[in-house]
């Protein structure tokens, strides 16, 4: 599974936003590789989305669909 970015080196602080997504995710459920399978493809999947949901941040999706964008760019 790819975890890099590649335009995290220039925006670490979206980068960490997005990236808590998975951390409370694997925290919520309890299972740590949740956090991998969020992180695939620069966040680029579905888990990313379920882990969204988890987290009760779907209001945010927009915003995080922008960075995720920028962070793959």
């Amino acid at each position: 599974m790819g975890g890099t970015c590649p335009g995290r080196m220039g925006n670490r602080e979206m980068y960490t936003k997005v990236d808590r997504v998975c951390e409370d995710c694997a925290n919520i459920f309890r299972l740590p590789v949740l956090e991998g399978l969020c992180r695939d493809r620069c966040f680029y999947n579905e888990w990313f989305l379920l882990c969204l949901k988890a987290a009760n941040r779907e209001d945010e999706i927009e915003n995080f669909r922008v960075w995720i964008s920028i962070l793959n760019a």
